[in-house]
């Protein structure tokens, strides 16, 4: 009989403060004095459908922050936050007045 192969990766979606604060590598209580101006500048929001934090999320805003995304993706994923704040959908990359050639 094969053994039965288990992949280890960590989770995508952690669902606690508590986890969440572990993952960052600080206490609960740091993360709380942070949390609701972070938000204000574009960290994920506990999604209640996935039941926590998607955790690829916070590494692209902490990559933000840390200047390792390119300008393009900083854009990209501002206009994404944006739009998962104000429920606006896709956005078209569109300048006003511009037609193509």
């Amino acid at each position: 009989m094969k053994p039965h192969i288990r992949f280890a990766r960590p989770p995508r979606v952690i669902s606690t403060v508590e986890g969440l604060a572990a993952y960052l590598d600080h206490s609960t209580a740091w993360l709380h004095a942070r949390l609701d101006r972070w938000e204000r500048l574009g960290f994920p929001k506990r999604d209640d459908e996935l039941d926590g934090w998607d955790i690829e999320a916070v590494d692209l805003w902490i990559d933000g922050r840390s200047k390792l995304l390119s300008r393009s993706d900083q854009v990209r994923a501002d206009r994404a936050a944006l739009g998962r704040e104000f429920g606006l959908g896709d956005i078209e990359d569109q300048i006003p007045g511009k037609t193509a050639a």
